[in-house]
Order: C-alpha cells, then structure tokens, then sequence
C-alpha cells in the first residue's frame, strides 16, 4: 500500500529460498531476489528498504508487465543492515508498477519495505522574460521533470515580501511561458516559478528573473503629446526612460539605448 506524503509503515519479509529470476541491471548478486508491486497514485513514489540482520538492500523499480519489464530506478548499499531509498518520478497514476529487491551479496536475509508518496523537490529554471511592453511581459522558464503544473509569483521587491494583484502563487498550468499583464510603465518587476504534481507542491522556487516594462511612448507611433506654452513659459512635464530600448533611428550625439518620444503641435 503507498502510504501518505512522507509516510513509511513498514513490513516484513524475506527472501531466505528465493531464486534468481533474471539478469539484473542494478549491482550486487540478485540470487535471492523477491518481487512487491504497487499502484502509482501520484507522480512520484518512493521505496525504502531497511535490511535487517545482515540484509544489504538492492532495490529496482519496473514499468511494464511480469515478462516485458523496463526498469525505471535502482538504487543499492553494500552495507549490511543498511537502507536503500529509490524514488521515481514521471509516474502514470493509476499503472501497476513492479519493485524486486535482494541482498548485494550471495545469500539471502530479512528486511522491511514500504512505498510512499513523495513531495516533490527541487524548481524549475526561470529564463529571461520576452515580449517586454509598457504594461507587461512574458515570464519564461525550463519544463521540470516530473512537474504537471507550475505556480508563478511577480512582485515589485526582490523579497517577494508583497505581490502584484493576482500573481502569488498563480496556477499557470503544466506550460512553459505565460504573459503577465496590467503591469505600470518604465517598473522593475520580480517573478518567480515554483511546480506541483499529484504528490504536492514543491516548497522550492526557481530563481528571479528582472524585467523592466518599457515606457509607453518608448517608440514614435506612442509619443506624448506636450502642450505648448506661452512665449517663454516653460512647463514641465515629468518623464522617464527606464526601459526605454533603442529605436533604430540614429542620433546627434550620444547613446540612443534608451530614447523616448514626445510630439507637440506647432502654434
């Protein structure tokens, strides 16, 4: 039986009078080799085999049906009464998957096992934003094995102490990009990525990428229009280029990185 999230319940066994059923692609001497299946209710499960007396677990897990099997983990100690823990992930909820476990060296012995679903670890990769505009982005980031869905935050501080409305802990779906809109011109954003599957969700989120939107007239077809003032009054209008980009046209003098536009009517 797969126990809860973490949760192992042990029982015994033993492989005193087993058999060498087939040629085994793991390590150590399968001459005792005993057979236990189970049915994946998550995406990850882990087996845990605690030798006793002497027992040195090696325990591999199969895909597949008895007589056509793939295994899919193997993990093994040599040391007597030690423990192997062998977690696979990527599983298919509802299949029968098949577990053999036997002492690495010639003999036989006892020992106890038990399977039980596993939170999942580790995080996704961001990867740099695209498709930047005066009102939003495109968060990126690397499919993660074993993840059915990912979760993104965006914030306005790199603590992620506070969020912008909607994106904490956002449920995107099992996709690897999502556009974040309805953000402030010319601002410094935060996001992040964290992923679940059947077993939970990951305490785990990748690390922050930083774009800044553009300003919204950072190309000529968005120029501001300035009023014009009386003859010599001059009213100011405040204004940014952070995140302004290079609009390709030249300039008199300087570096155009980050040009912005106005337009005025002439009276």
């Amino acid at each position: 039986s797969i126990g809860a999230t973490g949760s192992c319940s042990y029982t015994s066994y033993s492989s005193i009078g087993g058999t060498q059923s087939s040629t085994s692609a793991c390590t150590g001497n399968e001459d005792d080799d005993v057979w236990f299946k189970f049915v994946a209710d998550c995406e990850m499960i882990s087996v845990k085999v605690d030798g006793l007396f002497g027992y040195a677990p090696c325990v591999e897990v199969f895909s597949g049906t008895c007589g056509s099997l793939t295994q899919i983990g193997c993990q093994w100690t040599s040391s007597t009464s030690g423990i192997s823990t062998l977690t696979v992930s990527s599983l298919t909820i509802g299949n029968t998957y098949y577990v053999r476990t036997f002492d690495y060296a010639t003999g036989s012995g006892t020992f106890q096992i038990c399977a039980y679903q596993t939170i999942p670890t580790g995080s996704p990769t961001s990867t740099i934003e695209t498709s930047i505009t005066c009102s939003g982005f495109n968060a990126n980031w690397n499919a993660y094995s074993g993840a059915s869905g990912y979760k993104l935050d965006v914030s306005t501080v790199s603590n992620f102490a506070t969020y912008v409305t909607g994106y904490q802990d956002l449920d995107v779906g099992n996709v690897t990009t999502k556009a974040v809109t309805g953000l402030s011109e010319s601002t410094q954003y935060y996001f992040r990525v964290s992923y679940y599957n059947s077993c939970g969700e990951s305490s785990s989120h990748s690390s922050y990428q930083n774009p800044i939107t553009k300003p919204c007239h950072d190309e000529c077809a968005g120029a501001v229009l300035l009023s014009v003032g009386a003859s010599g009054s001059c009213s100011y209008t405040a204004g940014s280029s952070k995140g302004g980009t290079d609009s390709g046209i030249g300039s008199c003098t300087g570096t155009d990185d980050d040009d912005v536009w106005y337009k005025f009517v002439a009276t």
